[in-house]
């Protein structure tokens, strides 16, 4: 790894950004995040002296009722680190900079101090319970800049919230990501193929097999995937597909197979997660598939 110096223990101006972004507002876990560090200073930093942190963390508030009529109730907030991953930053010496990074910069800050960039490329762990923030607590996950100068404690110099969504994985037990419906000669299997869902691709792959010997006409098929979940007492459900698929003339051979990637709703993916990686969380996989002849 190069080291690099750039200008100024003073730092002006400091930005992490991820690139590219899309509009993107969550991300999975086994995502990689990839972006840089921007920096305008005016002294001298090394690279060895800043540190990019992905940091998990769980906060949790309790309220305190005094048994005094005439005392004040409090508040106790506590705080624990859920995970902490040390990224690698990089730079070379003539690292290029964009035309927008150096006016968005100098729009902020007008004067004409350098400005360095640093790169990294991070995976997201998996398993993470994701972003949760309720009126009790929150679990948040955020990426943390900070300034290490010699025989001095860290400094922070910047921090970017990071919203982590759980990726929905296919069944363990391969008997459960297959459906098959069964009338006279006519059956159609379905089985979703081993993948995940990430928020770049927010797709899931369904494989459908038919065996029509008869040639019966087929005008639609119609296939449901739910996902239910069950915490403790509290249970909810999301269709994580819903679509019906209009028959096309391939159909009606006696057998037929394709593979189709449905789009899951973006309500589905952003919604409140509640099945946050307890013991007592049960998760449920269900196909369900509706055909109608003509």
């Amino acid at each position: 790894m190069v080291l690099s110096c750039i200008k100024n223990t003073d730092i002006l101006v400091s930005e992490i950004r991820l690139t590219p972004t899309n509009g993107k507002e969550f991300y999975f876990d086994n995502e990689t995040l990839v972006g840089k560090v921007i920096l305008k200073t005016k002294g001298t930093i090394s690279l060895e002296e800043l540190s990019l942190s992905f940091i998990g963390e769980s906060v949790t508030s309790q309220h305190s009722y005094p048994s005094s009529a005439y005392a004040i109730p409090t508040t106790i907030t506590n705080s624990r680190i859920l995970c902490k991953h040390v990224m690698v930053l990089s730079s070379q010496p003539n690292e290029e900079l964009t035309l927008a990074d150096t006016e968005n910069f100098n729009a902020f800050d007008s004067t004409f101090f350098p400005v360095s960039t640093f790169s990294f490329t991070f995976t997201i762990p998996d398993s993470l319970p994701p972003s949760i923030f309720v009126g009790s607590g929150r679990i948040e996950y955020y990426l943390l800049l900070e300034f290490m100068q010699h025989g001095e404690n860290a400094k922070e110099i910047k921090k970017l919230p990071i919203t982590i969504r759980s990726s929905v994985s296919p069944p363990v037990n391969p008997q459960d990501n297959n459906y098959s419906k069964k009338k006279g000669k006519l059956s159609v299997n379905v089985k979703m193929e081993p993948s995940y869902i990430s928020s770049e691709k927010p797709e899931l792959p369904l494989e459908i097999t038919i065996n029509n010997p008869g040639k019966q006409a087929i005008e639609k098929i119609k296939v449901i995937y739910t996902l239910q979940r069950q915490l403790e007492t509290n249970k909810d459900q999301d269709d994580l597909v819903n679509v019906t698929i209009n028959a096309t003339s391939h159909m009606q051979k006696e057998d037929f197979h394709a593979n189709y990637l449905f789009g899951i709703p973006q309500d589905v993916l952003a919604s409140f997660p509640s099945y946050t990686y307890s013991e007592s969380s049960n998760i449920l996989h269900t196909i369900t598939v509706h055909y109608v002849l003509k």
